[in-house]
């Protein structure tokens, strides 16, 4: 691991991590480990993600500032709250972990009560005021004593908890933003994980927003705060046991109706891995019957595909006529067995079948389309279409030609496979909230999903998230296994109601000839009010790859080269932006690149954009110390000053910085985004759009001549020859430069108009205590410290090395060229940990520094970086005269062997003088280079 980095993918690191524990705590060697190695599970790969969006997701400083300031100016109300725990015999060891996770929450109006059917164990409950205990020995008695508690006037907000719940310190004043910034709000619930047997935190629930069909198939809600006069007004606590809560929430939310149900996208709560997340199945189909029937909704409650769900089956008593459209062209082989089935496999009887024919020339399917017609005469109707390819205008001129009272819009490559699929599907499309209803699509033969609804955003506009899973798994929470709504679903199989269908205009036959118009129509139907609904109840087969509306989908793949698919991927986003990035129906803490409900652990944004107490910054840096100096020191300084919230995308691997689509941008929705070096095709491409969709700052920092990179360095074969008019291009779509040096803003003089010159600074809670203790080897210590980068200039003091050997220990840091082995006393391995790094350069006890830097116009624009951590150890130095080191306290000299030798040999013989040096380049960097001293100019150059 010395030996070769990690490329700064924090997976790697958490691997090699995990490695070393393994061999430190059970003794394993190496070869043993390397041996065994196995391919890590799938719920592995899930917990190492969630570990790594947990690890970002931590509390700092600037947090607790933000929430006291909160609190205290802008809070109307301060909330009681009430969390209440009904304990059976043997749980009592649970209220540990419970009475431990409240004493540390910031927010201190809080009262915990248990419910038991024994006698307090600890006489602490009847001696700490917010401590209760309530001993309820028959049914009856808890259900008095909850009520009780529902009536106590000092309530405000009841979390009702399993024993053992873990609240994070912030989750109660989270909660009491969320209170004051909504007041409408009666139940809030947040979205949570369950505690293993390791005592790790694991299996994450990241919930939608309030999502109705989902939350009649199964509580997904969990634990839940519930405002103490919405339980009064509805009743009061449940007779459902082991479902007390989901009839609780059904009825509030039947009271109150859905703008009173708030979700807060945060991991607030900590389940213990005891905790029964099903319940009795039987009351809970009962919760759900009775929620019908208060609303009038004629319907039975059936047991779902998986356990802990139910299927809501509805009834009506009307047989409305639908009309199947299907757009086809030629292509018999996948039209027959289509249509065949849908005509020898449907019950339901009130349709017609429209064949939109889209110019087909193949003789037999002429042949067959007369068939058709004479077998099924007024059943079927064969309706040419005689312009050019264009999905929204055939489906809009088949919808003028219906007669049904419903559309099915449905691929010319699916096959019916159930008699029950049309039913099924109207019996949802019949509820006058639904406006659209999706089928579940599979494969075939390989039984696995193509189609169990869209998720906006991703992929840059939308996609399946489960395509590709076995259909007999679940999914992420059951997702794959039950009703539910989504933003949209595909138009391969979509029933529609004729009338919703006309009222928005139908598809978009201008902007959206081929690509996302089943989509664009989701959003328009659901913008006017009505539900999308997706059900793994009726299922199709759908071969995915040969419908002609399949065919154009694969041009997303082709989206930079085809004009057509960027016209009408930047029609979405022109749109819908904000609704791609933040679909309801998903959460923002999964991810937009990976299907399956991946957790999103590269860009995790720490801020809650329902708040914006401070500018908020976002940052794209490389790997490696450029990265670290230019956007995440800056960016922790900045927020360890609470002046801005400030967070970093972490590069995918070295020196590629990761490209964040315009939903992922949208959903962190930055005031600032800070881009790195971003001169690719794809980086310029996406700050275009950036430019074009987003209103946020874009500076673009750079500290190295990207223009003339040195041949001899190992970034030269990835340079790009012609980096300046790429750099021009990537500026022209950003509003500032921030540079490290002179010749840095000389080189972008006239490229763009803002220009900041920043220079590198250090960090005082890193640098400002280290202290490197002189004079400990038998000879002088001389020292080198940097990266592979850094050939060219090692090769200056090959010279010196080799005539001093005998005079001095040399040492290196990081890299060292083979031909200098032989002569120097220690070679250390670089260090990749930035928090690690200072304190080794400091322990290696130097005596001397040396800084070469061969004369190249890329070394001419370099920072004086490496001269500050050295002096600000209090090295003496000796570099190249060079421009990045005027003006410094240090003794330059020109690249000739001699030159150097002569200015070391002059400080081995008076090393006190050559600590006076060092003192006096110390004062000289702290007086002038440490990053908390200048960041008032940081902020204004990340900051409109």
């Amino acid at each position: 691991y010395s030996k070769y980095d990690d490329l700064g993918n924090a997976k790697v690191a958490e691997g090699r991590r995990q490695m070393l524990q393994q061999i430190m705590t059970q003794g394993v060697t190496p070869s043993v480990v390397v041996a065994k190695s196995e391919a890590p599970s799938k719920a592995d790969i899930a917990q190492q993600e969630y570990l790594a969006w947990r690890s970002k997701r931590s509390l700092q400083e600037i947090d607790a500032q933000l929430f006291a300031e909160r609190m205290t100016l802008v809070w109307k109300v301060r909330p009681i709250f009430q969390i209440v725990l009904i304990l059976a015999p043997g749980e009592e060891s649970l209220l540990a972990d419970t009475l431990d996770s409240l004493g540390a929450q910031f927010y201190a109006d809080w009262r915990l009560t248990v419910v038991a059917g024994f006698p307090a164990p600890d006489a602490v409950f009847h001696e700490v005021a917010q401590l209760r205990w309530i001993e309820a020995r028959t049914d009856s008695d808890r259900l008095a004593a909850m009520n009780a508690l529902i009536a106590d006037a000092e309530t405000d907000w009841l979390l009702l908890a399993p024993p053992g719940v873990v609240l994070e310190p912030h989750t109660l004043i989270r909660c009491g933003d969320y209170v004051n910034l909504h007041p409408a709000w009666r139940l809030i619930y947040c979205d949570d994980d369950r505690i293993n047997a390791s005592g790790e935190f694991a299996e994450p629930r990241f919930k939608p927003d309030l999502n109705l069909d989902l939350l009649r198939s199964t509580d997904y809600i969990g634990p839940c705060l519930f405002r103490a006069d919405a339980l009064r007004e509805t009743g009061g606590y449940s007779c459902l046991t082991q479902v007390e809560r989901y009839d609780m929430a059904l009825r509030v939310l039947d009271r109150y109706e859905e703008q009173a149900i708030g979700h807060i996208s945060d991991v607030l709560l900590h389940l213990p891995s005891s905790c029964d997340a099903i319940g009795n199945e039987e009351n809970a189909r009962e919760a759900v019957s009775q929620h019908l029937a208060r609303l009038g909704i004629q319907g039975r409650v059936e047991a779902g595909y998986a356990r802990g769900t139910q299927r809501v089956i509805y009834e009506h008593a009307e047989n409305p006529m639908v009309s199947i459209i299907i757009p086809t062209k030629d292509k018999l082989e996948f039209f027959q067995p289509c249509i065949e089935s849908v005509l020898n496999k449907t019950a339901y009887a009130n349709y017609e079948v429209l064949v939109i024919d889209n110019q087909s020339s193949d003789p037999d399917v002429l042949v067959f389309y007369q068939e058709l017609e004479a077998r099924y005469p007024g059943k079927v109707r064969i309706l040419p279409y005689g312009e050019e390819f264009n999905f929204s205008a055939i489906n809009n001129y088949a919808a003028s030609q219906a007669r049904g009272e419903y559309l099915l819009l449905l691929n010319n490559d699916t096959q019916v496979v159930q008699p029950e699929w049309l039913e099924r599907l109207l019996a949802y499309g019949q509820r006058t909230d639904v406006g659209v209803v999706g089928a579940r699509l599979v494969y075939p033969e390989t039984a696995k999903l193509q189609h169990a609804g869209v998720v906006l955003g991703m992929n840059a506009v939308a996609d399946h998230p489960f395509n590709g899973m076995p259909i007999t798994e679940p999914g992420y929470m059951n997702r794959a296994l039950v009703d539910q709504n989504y933003s949209a679903v595909t138009a391969a199989c979509m029933l529609v109601r004729k009338s919703v269908y006309q009222q928005v205009g139908g598809m978009d036959e201008e902007q959206l000839k081929v690509l996302f118009n089943d989509v664009d129509l989701c959003l328009k139907i659901g913008q006017a009010g009505y539900r999308i609904v997706w059900t793994p109840f009726s299922t199709v087969v759908h071969y995915g790859s040969t419908s002609i509306k399949a065919e154009s989908m694969d041009l997303m793949k082709l989206a930079l080269n085809n004009e057509r698919a960027k016209r009408e991927q930047a029609t979405m986003l022109e749109r819908w932006l904000p609704k791609l990035a933040n679909d309801p129906a998903y959460n923002r803490h999964l991810s937009l690149t990976k299907t399956g409900y991946g957790v999103e652990e590269v860009v995790v944004i720490d801020w809650d954009t329902a708040f914006h107490d401070r500018p908020r910054i976002l940052g794209v840096p490389l790997v490696g110390g450029s990265g670290e100096y230019r956007i995440c020191a800056p960016f922790r300084a900045l927020g360890n000053a609470a002046k801005a919230k400030c967070d970093v995308v972490e590069p995918l691997k070295y020196n590629e910085a990761r490209l964040l689509s315009l939903p992922e941008l949208a959903r962190a929705d930055p005031d600032t985004l800070v881009v790195h070096a971003a001169i690719s095709d794809l980086h310029i491409a996406m700050l275009e759009m950036y430019k074009r969709f987003h209103p946020s700052l874009r500076v673009f920092t750079l500290d190295d001549l990207v223009t003339n990179v040195p041949e001899k360095s190992p970034f030269y074969k990835h340079s790009f020859r012609d980096a300046k008019s790429r750099l021009r291009k990537a500026l022209s779509f950003c509003d500032r430069a921030v540079v490290s040096t002179q010749p840095l803003v000389e080189m972008c003089h006239g490229m763009i108009d803002d220009i900041r010159l920043i220079p590198n600074y250090l960090e005082k809670t890193r640098w400002g205590g280290l202290q490197s203790i002189r004079r400990q080897g038998r000879k002088p210590r001389v020292g080198w410290a940097g990266a592979q980068q850094h050939h060219g200039d090692l090769a200056l003091i090959v010279d010196l090395v080799k005539a001093t050997a005998q005079e001095v220990d040399w040492v290196f840091f990081g890299m060292c060229l083979e031909e200098l082995k032989p002569y120097i006393k220690e070679e250390h391995p670089f260090v990749l940990d930035f928090d690690a790094y200072p304190k080794k350069l400091a322990s290696l006890n130097l005596d001397i520094a040396v800084a070469p830097l061969e004369a190249h116009p890329f070394n001419e624009a370099k920072s004086n970086l490496r001269i500050l951590e050295y002096g600000a150890l209090g090295l003496p130095v000796i570099c190249s005269d060079i421009y990045p080191y005027q003006n410094a306290p240090v003794k330059r000299v020109s690249n000739d062997p001699q030159a150097w030798a002569t200015a070391l040999r002059e400080r081995i013989d008076d090393l006190d003088a050559a600590g006076v040096e060092g003192d006096c380049l110390r004062q000289w960097v702290h007086k002038h280079y440490m990053l908390e001293d200048h960041l008032d100019e940081w902020f204004s150059a990340l900051t409109r």
